[in-house]
């Protein structure tokens, strides 16, 4: 994912129109996701688990996207330690 691409999902017009606290916390734990993303996506696992666990203890809301996000990196890792 180039850097061009993390820009333009985190300036989302509808996510920067709604402002109001709720939405800005969710901001938060969804730039901790993208984060945690772009750095699995990038090979740096270990980082990336901190980053999706900061989100998770951030808003638990972010639990969503944990299951996908776990399967992803234990794959990465039975297939690099294989």
């Amino acid at each position: 994912m180039t850097p061009f691409t993390l820009f333009v999902i985190t300036i989302i017009p509808s996510t920067l129109i709604v402002d109001n606290v709720h939405f800005q916390f969710n901001q938060v734990m969804h730039g901790l996701v993208l984060w945690a993303i772009a750095l699995i996506l990038n090979g740096k696992i270990a980082l990336a688990t901190v980053a999706m666990v900061l989100s998770i203890n951030f808003k638990q809301m972010s639990l969503y996207f944990a299951l996908p996000f776990g399967v992803y990196a234990l794959a990465l890792l039975l297939q690099r330690y294989k």
